[in-house]
Order: structure tokens, then C-alpha cells, then sequence
């Protein structure tokens, strides 16, 4: 492959991946439900840290994450399992709630030092990146490493940081707007968003332990060999 479409290629299949287990949409409900009380320009300042804490963080698990996983033994089908459950239980949960979405921290944040004191817990991780977008980042940065050639291992790599770059500005977006899309879908708009979104999810959770479990069978093919 040219090093131009390689590069195409990478950032493409980043974003993808990234796109579904962000939810910047689902999460731009919950965004809204817990910073309604602040001015628009805190929550614009809180929806831009936030952006960029979560590229940062899916930054370096790129390119950390494989090496992280190798020292404590840890293989990646594993990861995928753990981080799957983790995003098909909070999907099954956001389901079965009431009218509000809940996060892990459901206090409403009503002022700036608390919401730049939350704006990386757990606004950013795990509300915004969480198990199943490390999960994804890993995977591609395991991708990247058995690409062949220096030349195309770096092509790699760079698309996928544009990608997470993309993927890290969708968020900001959809959060900076999060209150103009509230008020223009209404409250049984929001609820149908809320309640597809969070089946999205589910279905992503459960995609994602299903792709661990076939790591693990064939890790478990490969050791008969």
C-alpha cells in the first residue's frame, strides 16, 4: 500500500473504531444532565479540556498501551473481554434508568473549580474514554506494531493519532452543542437518543468481548500447534 493511502487507511479505521465506544452523542446527554447549571462559557471550557484530556490519554495508550499490556503479562484478548464487559454493563444500566442518564459520578457540578477538578475524572475517563475506547486503542496500537516496514509502521501511527485526533474534536463538538441538541430534540427527543445510545452501547460491550473470546480461542489453537 502507498504511503499516502496507508496513512488515509489508518486515520479511516481509527476514527471508526473510536467513533461508536466514545458515543460522543450518548455522552453529550449525560455531559448536559450533569453541568446544566453552569454558564455556557464554563461548559464550553469544561467540553474543550475534556477533548483534550481524551486525546491525550488514547495518545499515549497508542503508543504505550501494547508495552504496558507486554510487561505485566497481560494479552489483549483479555483486555478486550474486560473492557467489553465494562462498556456492555454501563450500557445495560444507562437502559434501566429513569428520565436522567447516570454516570459514575452523578452529582451535578455546579461550579467551575469543581467541574475543572472533574473535568479528567470522571468526566473525561470514564465517562467520555472509558474501557472499551483503551481497549480500541490498544488494539490499533498492536495493529501498527505488526505492520510491516519502519516506513509503514509509521504511516501507522500517525494516522491513527489524526484519527484519535478527529475522534477527540467530534467530542468537543458534540458536548460544546450538547445543550442546543437538548432543546431542539426535547425531552421525549432526548429520551429516545438516550435509550439508542445506550443500546448501541450494550451492543458495542458485547461486540467487543465477543472479538476477546476468539482472541483467546485462537491463543488456545495456537499453543496445540
Amino acid at each position: 500500500m502507498e504511503p499516502g493511502s496507508q496513512l488515509i487507511y489508518a486515520i479511516l479505521v481509527a476514527y471508526v473504531a473510536l467513533f461508536p465506544v466514545l458515543n460522543p452523542l450518548g455522552g453529550s446527554l449525560i455531559f448536559h444532565s450533569i453541568t446544566y447549571p453552569l454558564d455556557t462559557q464554563i461548559k464550553n471550557k469544561l467540553a474543550r479540556k475534556i477533548a483534550i484530556n481524551a486525546f491525550l490519554l488514547l495518545l499515549g495508550v497508542l503508543f504505550v498501551g501494547i508495552w504496558v499490556l507486554k510487561l505485566f503479562g497481560i494479552s489483549i484478548p483479555i483486555v478486550q473481554l474486560a473492557g467489553g464487559a465494562v462498556v456492555a454493563t454501563r450500557g445495560w444500566m444507562i437502559m434501566n434508568t429513569g428520565s436522567r442518564p447516570n454516570t459514575m459520578s452523578s452529582e451535578i457540578i455546579c461550579d467551575e473549580k469543581t467541574a475543572m477538578s472533574s473535568s479528567f475524572f470522571p468526566l473525561t475517563l470514564p465517562m467520555t474514554a472509558g474501557p472499551g475506547s483503551i481497549a480500541t486503542a490498544i488494539t490499533l496500537g498492536a495493529e501498527a506494531q505488526d505492520v510491516p516496514g519502519k516506513l509503514a509502521k509509521t504511516f501507522s501511527y500517525i494516522g491513527f493519532s489524526f484519527g484519535i485526533i478527529l475522534a477527540a474534536i467530534t467530542v468537543f463538538f458534540t458536548y460544546h452543542y450538547a445543550g442546543y441538541l437538548i432543546r431542539r430534540l426535547g425531552e421525549n427527543g432526548r429520551m429516545v437518543i438516550m435509550k439508542l445510545s445506550s443500546f448501541i452501547t450494550l451492543c458495542i460491550g458485547l461486540s467487543i468481548v465477543w472479538k476477546g473470546i476468539e482472541g483467546l480461542i485462537e491463543l488456545y489453537l495456537y499453543t496445540l500447534k
